[in-house]
């Protein structure tokens, strides 16, 4: 397999990716191009401030309220999901925003607030352990979410949805 593979199609891909981290401001990074969009996307729709470490354990910015949101991304192929996600929190976070893609495109974002992720976890009809500070996110949970938005907006859930192309 490895010995059929262009090398050239890694140069683009290092190029394409240098201008893309340039776009959103991350030159120089070597952390994963989607985990920096990510928190882009993140600091875009909630303000404040990035942490000062973008590799530090724990929180990745605090919102223009003041609050300690964690970032991460679930990335599938496409609308069947291969990937889900455990949400948890650490000690010192106050949210946690999940950045979701389907084939490289930006689907949309769902915030979870540490405060009622418990009673998000009922809703949902989860039965792991641990539902105040995990959850274990399927592709139903996500679709539950963003078709029945109103009910979680109730708990403080915020969710953003992205049409394709619309990330300007």
């Amino acid at each position: 397999m490895g010995q059929d593979i262009d090398l050239s199609a890694f140069h683009d891909y290092a190029s394409a990716r240098q201008q893309f981290l340039a776009a959103i401001g991350c030159t120089g990074s070597c952390r994963d191009p989607l985990a920096e969009f990510a928190e882009w996307i993140a600091l875009k729709e909630l303000g404040g401030e990035l942490a000062s470490s973008r590799v530090q354990k724990g929180y990745d910015l605090v919102s223009r309220d003041a609050k300690k949101v964690q970032v991460k991304y679930l990335a599938n192929p496409d609308d069947k999901w291969r990937n889900e996600h455990c949400v948890r929190f650490e000690d010192d976070v106050d949210q946690y925003a999940l950045v979701f893609f389907e084939e490289l495109q930006l689907v949309a974002m769902i915030v979870f607030p540490r405060a009622t992720l418990a009673t998000v976890c009922q809703l949902l009809g989860k039965r792991h352990p641990l539902q105040e500070i995990t959850l274990q996110f399927t592709k139903r949970n996500f679709r539950s979410i963003v078709d029945n938005h109103s009910k979680f907006a109730e708990l403080g859930v915020l969710c953003f949805n992205y049409p394709v192309g619309a990330t300007r």
